[in-house]
């Protein structure tokens, strides 16, 4: 706003996020037919996405004006970028709560077949999980889960790679390795390598 003013104008084509939502349900919701707790689940968190993209629509601008004077401007309603609303997700993706306790502790929810209603969602809901995720940090034969123990570690990163995250809070432990490289490389025309192999030790952390 200039002077009580407005200095721009609705222009250009809006992200018809509208349209876009009932396609989602359309590609997405028809294939949860199961009336049971893990389909609604399903239902329920690809309804809660759905809002939380249209909630965060921004308003986008382009400049119009001699020498890019940006006199008047035409702006437009779009989606918000893919990282942003991936950000937002896994923050309540770390923030979930269970479906069965959340929704079907009230036995008069369970009645309904198991269908969410889509205007008691909003984009502040949490999304629901059925089951915890395995850790992964313990052996589970049962799932195919080798654990972390043995595991080679990085303990100066702050990524997954980390030895916080990667030992579970185990802790790791320091050990000295030979390891073999290839060295003193040299090209011969024409057309191969030849190269010796160097060794070296090195420290490495590995997992308790």
């Amino acid at each position: 706003m200039v002077r009580g003013k407005r200095a721009w104008k609705w222009s250009g084509c809006h992200d018809n996020t509208r349209f876009g939502a009932r396609y989602s349900r359309h590609f997405l919701d028809v294939r949860e037919r199961a009336k049971d707790m893990i389909s609604f689940t399903h239902l329920y968190n690809n309804e809660v996405g759905r809002k939380l993209v249209r909630r965060n629509r921004e308003v986008r601008c382009k400049c119009h004006g001699m020498s890019g004077s940006c006199e008047v401007r035409t702006c437009w309603k779009a989606a918000p970028d893919f990282r942003i609303v991936g950000d937002m997700l896994k923050e309540k993706y770390w923030k979930a709560k269970s479906a069965a306790s959340e929704v079907f502790g009230n036995s008069a929810n369970t009645a309904s077949m198991y269908r969410p209603v889509r205007r008691e969602i909003s984009p502040d809901s949490p999304l629901l999980y059925v089951e915890r995720s395995p850790t992964f940090c313990e052996v589970d034969g049962r799932l195919d889960v080798a654990g972390t123990e043995g595991r080679h570690c990085n303990r100066n990163s702050t990524g997954p790679d980390s030895c916080d995250s990667l030992c579970c809070g185990r802790g790791y432990d320091q050990q000295r390795q030979k390891v073999s490289r290839k060295c003193h490389c040299r090209f011969k025309w024409c057309c191969h390598v030849t190269c010796q192999d160097c060794s070296e030790e090195k420290w490495i952390s590995v997992c308790k």
